[in-house]
């Protein structure tokens, strides 16, 4: 007989299972009786492992039904080598997952093959910390699906895969800029400096619809032409690097023949004619566009009032609704104007002499895009605060605080709403007494990450999973940082020995991941022996200075005993990213 609960149809508990991470779903339902576990295994499931530790994705992994997932997000943030972990545990992915339909692969340089089923028509690639020398499959992957993809994210770093490789289904395409994207370290002699995106995707004789492009080269932006999607492109966002020149009459050409284009987006730098409302209005009037958002910059200095005063015609404020904000950068060297509210600002320093910025918005709307909207990064010198405050900016995600101390919390709660506050940055406030900080934090109940230097008499509270210590390793006791920190679960820190890394690991056996970081003095060659010393050869990108994961093996006494996973970085600034599992298997066990 089932309970009432049992009871209810797979529809309602589906609804219930919404509300639920994967993990807390096979960790409550998944062993209370077989109705539940067959129930649990029809749900589908978006798995998105881009913020999971290893113990909960080999947890996840060991408890889904292949068929039951329908989007899939692999990353290699907080697990390294994520991709080849999940196919360790489905070696017959095309043949399990039969009903994945998303694929997302964000990876140091995709270097493990993923032979995905042909049900699979959105996939999106991102690459970061790339080595130009290493094995990347983004070429076998991307030529078993070019009859059924449909969407294709990319970075234009990596078009040169698709040289050869015709899409005749696909409907969406984003090529974005790299992640990140640094322009100066591109090999000029590259593949990539000579691609020409509009005929490459003119090549593929797919009719797109959605089309999402960063231009970061001149040659490119020189002889753009998307005549071929004139008949079916709806949906256009341009996004062109810094460097490169815009001007109206270009975009014009660019976009007068595309008469089913509905929402187009632009962002860019150039001439002064891209500012000028009449301009837009006249061309806008010629097409069916119904959505237009921008963001423009020029090195046109001018009266702030006179250059909005071309977007308040009535086409712009009665008929369209389109409002826009303007503003000169603190240097007065430049002018940007965007679209209120689809740019919104996302990074502000406070106090700043250009916020809030001058609209054409009415007030109420101007009022909420600036003090409610989402702000990811706020930076607050405490020295330069002018009081009275004047309003409170209530959508803040990661605080900053700089100065000489800490302002009284009745201050720091006018300017903004510390309860939305999730990462807490105080680490270049110079004077900060431990009772302050613990007060401030009692006062932010949803800061769970926290950047502070090292401090031997703070006991970090229980809400913060996520620390990052400031400063060199030489400085931190290892002895009082362990009893301060008992409820951390991803601890950030700079080393100053390999015996260091070591006491980390064996000692502070509640974290989940550990990130390394060091300068070049802080390891010193006189910490490794004549083994290590031979192992560092040409290879040694990978593996700073005989640091490998063998050599944690043996020298931990963990990790001789519990999976992990370990990432290594030395193309710029030496660092590890290890994520630690569960104790390793013995033939025979079982969950």
């Amino acid at each position: 007989m089932y309970s009432t609960f049992e009871s209810l149809s797979a529809e309602l508990l589906f609804e219930l299972f919404d509300s639920l991470s994967p993990y807390d779903l096979f960790r409550i339902f998944i062993n209370l009786n077989s109705h539940l576990k067959v129930i649990v295994h029809s749900y589908p499931l978006r798995l998105d492992f881009r913020s999971i530790n290893r113990s909960k994705f080999d947890f996840i992994c060991r408890h889904i039904q292949p068929k039951q997932v329908i989007s899939l997000i692999l990353c290699d943030e907080y697990v390294p080598e994520q991709v080849k972990l999940f196919l360790d545990h489905f070696p017959h992915f095309k043949e399990e997952f039969l009903y994945l339909q998303s694929v997302t692969l964000i990876e140091g340089g995709i270097n493990t093959f993923i032979n995905l089923p042909l049900s699979v028509s959105s996939l999106s690639i991102r690459r970061f910390d790339t080595d130009n020398h290493s094995k990347t499959y983004i070429n076998e992957i991307l030529s078993q699906q070019t009859k059924v993809l449909t969407y294709l994210k990319i970075d234009n770093k990596d078009l040169q895969y698709l040289i050869d490789i015709h899409f005749p289904a696909l409907t969406h395409l984003i090529i974005l800029g790299g992640y990140p994207y640094v322009r100066k370290y591109i090999d000029a002699s590259s593949p990539l400096e000579n691609i020409d995106i509009h005929s490459l995707i003119q090549q593929w004789q797919c009719f797109l619809i959605h089309l999402y492009l960063v231009i970061d080269n001149e040659i490119r932006y020189s002889t753009f032409n998307l005549d071929r999607f004139s008949h079916c492109l709806t949906h256009l966002t341009l996004h062109f690097h810094q460097d490169i020149q815009v001007s109206f009459v270009c975009l014009e050409q660019c976009l007068i023949k595309l008469s089913q284009l509905i929402d187009f987006t632009c962002q860019a730098n150039g001439s002064w004619d891209l500012i000028d409302g009449k301009q837009w209005e006249k061309f806008i009037l010629k097409t069916q566009i119904i959505r237009f958002n921008f963001k423009f910059e020029c090195d046109l200095i001018e009266e702030i009032s006179s250059i909005l005063e071309s977007f308040r015609s009535s086409f712009w404020l009665k008929e369209r609704h389109w409002y826009v904000g303007c503003y000169q950068d603190e240097s007065k060297t430049s002018t940007i104007i965007y679209s209120i509210p689809r740019f919104r600002i996302r990074t502000l320093k406070y106090p700043s002499t250009v916020y809030p910025h001058m609209t054409t918005a009415p007030s109420n709307i101007e009022q909420k895009f600036f003090y409610s909207s989402k702000i990811d990064f706020f930076f607050c010198d405490m020295n330069k605060l002018i009081a009275p405050v004047n309003y409170r900016f209530n959508q803040v995600k990661s605080l900053t605080l700089s100065g000489s101390s800490l302002l009284s919390l009745n201050i720091l709660s006018s300017i903004v709403n510390l309860q939305q506050i999730q990462h807490l940055d105080v680490a270049d406030i110079h004077l900060l007494l431990p009772d302050e900080l613990e007060n401030l934090i009692a006062h932010t109940p949803r800061v769970t990450s926290l950047l502070m230097k090292f401090d031997p008499l703070f006991i970090i509270p229980s809400q913060i999973n996520y620390l990052l210590l400031q400063g060199p390793g030489q400085s931190i006791s290892l002895d009082r940082l362990y009893y301060t920190i008992s409820s951390v679960k991803r601890l950030e820190i700079s080393m100053a020995s390999k015996q260091m890394i070591i006491d980390v690991i064996d000692r502070f056996l509640g974290l989940e991941n550990l990130d390394i970081y060091f300068d070049d003095d802080d390891l010193d060659d006189n910490d490794l022996d004549d083994n290590d010393l031979d192992d560092l050869d040409v290879d040694s990108m990978t593996i700073y200075k005989g640091i490998s994961n063998d050599w944690l093996i043996q020298n931990t006494h963990r990790l001789k005993s519990h999976d992990f996973t370990c990432r290594y970085l030395s193309e710029f600034s030496p660092a590890m990213y290890l994520s630690f599992g569960d104790p390793r298997k013995q033939n025979g066990d079982q969950d």
